[in-house]
């Protein structure tokens, strides 16, 4: 028998609170990251206290605690009485220009996507920093992904080193904090941009087995009732992220698609079995499951082929591109670009499939585009789109008008 949405919400949950086994979710005390946090903590407060801090470059690998120890320490000194305000600007897919934007917009959230020279978005960021009158500091995250020139690190990094010597009158007071994946990104950049920049390092390193263990008893023991995981679990997650996974956020997708199995009723006790099994489950929706993961490139072309009636042409697809990635702060790639490099590697990942269609006699074939017949995976591109983009998407009109 189908139990009816009231009964379903009358049952007892076997949560106690599921926010502490999110992705997302940024704990108050970073368990084995006490020394990194300390360190990133007073090279703040030295450049609030004395002006002129040193630029922080934190590597790591990825799941290591980076973005959220940083995003706690935002908090922390937004929240604070110290004349001092802290930023946080994904670089993932932006160009040194879509940065500066992004960058502006914090303090103008009209300030427009378009229409101006880097020299001018750049004029005017300086403008908007110096109104501020106060110590500033701003982390960008990701910045391996700045797009795909090895020379827009060193514009982003000169720039943010070098403000004072830019901008005429007054006096900015900035710290630039870097997360990156790969230290030999950094170290690749330019010998000019990296004198100016001059870096302090903060490597994360990888956690053992015994610390991945203690951080996921902790965020179990406040997320589930007790008895509700079966000994076992902490210790095949703890070894699966060692030997497997090497990212934290995987053992929490897991524990939590595992948790609302067991929330439903088809079992009574979260075991490694039922994790095994959504790691299975995992496996087979691999496609929807990286759609967070993705470039903000690929997610718009996606979503293009979301509004897009399939198959269609490589000239339909970046037509409707262009439409959409108008209104949006990431930059127009061009068509071979779309073709070359965003589309070969959605259909080399699965996402996309490709025929050829002949023109008529005589005039050649043309590339044909689809989605992946995946179920699901639509929606989940249109969800990821709106999360990402703040943009609200009325799936019952279709997605986008183009």
């Amino acid at each position: 028998m189908i139990k009816s949405i009231d009964d379903m919400l009358d049952t007892d949950t076997i949560y106690k609170n599921p926010e502490y086994i999110m992705p997302d979710y940024i704990p108050e005390r970073f368990k084995h990251r006490e020394d990194e946090y300390e360190y990133a903590r007073s090279k703040v407060v030295s450049h609030i206290r004395h002006g002129g801090g040193e630029s922080i470059v934190a590597v790591g690998p990825s799941g290591s605690g980076k973005s959220h120890l940083f995003k706690k320490l935002k908090k922390e000194v937004n929240q604070s009485e110290a004349e001092a305000s802290m930023y946080y600007l994904s670089c993932k897919d932006r160009s040194p220009y879509y940065a500066l934007v992004d960058f502006n917009r914090k303090f103008d959230s009209n300030f427009p996507a378009h229409g101006y020279s880097y020299e001018e978005v750049r004029d005017k960021l300086g403008e908007n920093l110096k109104s501020k009158n106060e110590s500033l500091i701003v982390i960008l995250d990701e910045i391996e992904n700045l797009n795909t020139n090895d020379k827009d690190f060193d514009t982003l990094a000169y720039t943010m080193s070098r403000w004072n010597e830019l901008i005429d009158g007054g006096k900015i007071r900035l710290q630039t904090i870097v997360i990156s994946n790969d230290e030999s990104y950094i170290e690749s950049i330019s010998a000019k941009a990296y004198s100016t920049f001059q870096p302090r390092y903060l490597r994360f390193q990888p956690y053992t087995r015994g610390q991945y263990k203690d951080i996921l008893q902790e965020r179990v023991s406040n997320a589930f009732k007790k008895g509700i995981v079966e000994n076992g679990v902490l210790d095949y997650l703890a070894a699966r992220l060692c030997n497997e996974y090497d990212d934290m956020r995987v053992a929490f997708k897991l524990l939590k698609s595992a948790g609302d199995k067991v929330d439903m009723g088809d079992t009574d006790t979260l075991t490694v079995n039922v994790i095994k099994q959504r790691e299975k489950e995992l496996d087979t929706n691999e496609l929807i499951v990286e759609v967070d993961d993705m470039s903000d490139q690929q997610l718009v072309v996606l979503m293009t082929m979301c509004a897009t009636k399939l198959p269609a042409s490589t000239n339909l697809v970046f037509e409707n591109y262009l439409k959409l990635v108008s209104n949006l702060t990431i930059e127009k790639k061009s068509k071979r670009s779309l073709y070359r490099h965003i589309l070969s590697k959605l259909e080399s990942r699965g996402y996309v499939l490709k025929e050829l269609k002949g023109r008529g006699r005589g005039k050649g074939v043309v590339n044909m585009y689809t989605l992946a017949p995946v179920e699901g995976l639509k929606d989940k591109i249109i969800d990821e789109f709106e999360n990402r983009f703040d943009v609200d998407v009325e799936k019952s009109r279709g997605p986008i008008e183009v």
